[in-house]
């Protein structure tokens, strides 16, 4: 039960860093270098975090669809 806790913790944990990681680039999406430097950081997350591979799918598909949408507006 201890384990269990502690694992919702770390999850929430990084479910926070993610968003927050999104939130802060999203208002930077007009520039490239941004979007590039997203992608970097999802990619660092995945490595020293272990997030599994369908996770940053989701995470890369939000970006690219925000993206789309914000250059057609």
């Amino acid at each position: 039960m201890i384990l269990t806790k502690k694992l919702n913790a770390q999850c929430l944990k990084i479910d926070k860093k993610c968003i927050k990681i999104i939130y802060i680039q999203f208002s930077n999406l007009r520039n490239t270098t941004c979007t590039y430097l997203l992608v970097e950081k999802l990619q660092n997350l995945k490595k020293s975090y272990k997030i599994d591979r369908l996770l940053i799918k989701k995470l890369y598909d939000i970006l690219f669809l925000y993206k789309k949408d914000y250059i057609i507006i």
